[in-house]
């Protein structure tokens, strides 16, 4: 009798043994997620940035989900600390790698932090994508890369064109002392000259990067009489400075900034800071109810949060979210070797996926996405209100000549 049991389990276990061997192993993979990383500030100064980017890179992970997944399987997102240098962003992108498994990444995000993510990608075999690196990454030709801010060169072009535009007069500028910012005012230059319809450019005044008070150098601005002022700096406190320091030099001409205004700090302002003058932003991206992409990004990211998306919002949702379009368009997921890789970025370099500004995307050989528009918002009663598109070809995302 314990013989015959003997061999009724035996008869069992090859029976299951020849199912198992008949699932298909798509299916059984299926039940593992694909897994994306996100660096981003955990701490700090830039807890506020950090905090946006994580609600960014969870809206574009769970509207991916709740399609379907990738390839049938679900994705899930880890989250580690940028840092402030090169090694702590390396140190968490390797437990990422090594210990999360992750299948793709977003980050780093500071320009000098940029040799890092190219050096763990490659090393890896990882497809990956940041919010800054517009002007060395892409010229590194690392097919698996992808980046949807604009660079310097692009934004002076875009920058001198929405001027031409508006009909300004007579423009100064205000910069501080980055590789980037020269190449902003490069690129303006270039673009004007031989333009007949061109302001006259009463040149800049420069300050180090990481002020946070230039009224000394606004004053000299302003005793220039220009009638818009285009200050080139990435810092949210500043912009507060400087409106404060117009107003009180009583200046009513127009003002621009760059990016990183935030919502928060518009809606905070006294009234009389933007109402007295034009303020305007280049956004890069703006609310545009008229355009189906747009729209759709903006309600998502208002119903998960009950706050509009901000720019850098818009460039990690666009960032995840092309990564694992990627995926889906390649049929296969990065698993760490060469032939999954080329699959991927040979995808990146071939899907149009629609971006929130309404447009395909359209990487360059290095990866920086040449946008066919740029969005500048005005400030309107606390809000950005959009007010118009410069068109941009492919070309004029390069320096100008």
């Amino acid at each position: 009798m314990a013989r015959i049991k003997r061999i009724k389990f035996i008869v069992w276990i090859m029976a299951a043994a020849m199912i198992l061997c008949f699932i298909p192993l798509s299916t059984m993979a299926a039940e593992k997620p694909i897994t994306i990383g996100l660096l981003t500030w955990m701490e700090g100064s830039n807890l506020i940035e950090g905090r946006q980017y994580t609600r960014a890179f969870k809206t574009a992970i769970k509207e991916i989900n709740d399609n379907g997944g990738i390839l049938g399987r679900k994705v899930k997102g880890i989250v580690g600390n940028n840092g402030v240098s090169a090694d702590a962003a390396k140190t968490s992108l390797l437990k990422m790698v090594l210990k999360n498994k992750i299948n793709a990444f977003v980050g780093p995000h500071w320009s000098f932090m940029q040799p890092v993510g190219l050096e763990i990608a490659k090393k890896y075999n990882l497809p990956f994508a940041s919010l800054q690196g517009g002007h060395w990454l892409p010229l590194q030709k690392f097919p698996a890369y992808a980046v949807f801010c604009g660079n310097g060169w692009g934004n002076g072009t875009a920058g001198a064109k929405w001027i031409v535009q508006k009909g300004y007069k007579k423009v100064a500028m205000v910069n501080s002392q980055l590789d980037y910012t020269h190449f902003v005012e490069d690129n303006m230059q270039a673009y004007w000259k031989d333009n007949p319809n061109a302001p006259e450019y009463l040149g800049s005044v420069w300050f180090d990067w990481g002020t946070t008070d230039i009224t000394k150098e606004i004053t000299q601005t302003v005793a220039k009489k220009p009638d818009l002022i285009w200050v080139e700096d990435w810092s949210d406190p500043l912009v507060v400075n400087t409106l404060k320091v117009l107003e009180n030099l009583g200046y009513k001409g127009d003002v621009i900034f760059t990016p990183v205004v935030k919502p928060s700090t518009i809606q905070n302002l006294p009234k009389e800071l933007t109402e007295n003058r034009g303020v305007y932003v280049a956004k890069e991206w703006g609310y545009d109810p008229n355009v189906p992409a747009n729209k759709a990004f903006y309600d998502l990211f208002m119903e998960e949060w009950g706050e509009a998306p901000s720019y850098p919002e818009m460039v990690i949702y666009s960032s995840t979210t092309f990564l694992l379009k990627a995926m889906e368009a390649a049929g296969v997921v990065p698993d760490g070797s060469k032939a999954a890789l080329d699959k991927v970025a040979k995808a990146m370099h071939s899907i149009k996926w629609i971006t929130p500004n309404g447009v395909p995307a359209n990487l360059s050989p290095g990866g920086m996405n040449l946008t066919s528009k740029m969005a500048y918002v005005k400030v309107e009663g606390g809000q950005f209100v959009l007010d118009q598109y410069v068109p941009m070809s492919p070309e004029e995302w390069l320096p100008q000549k």
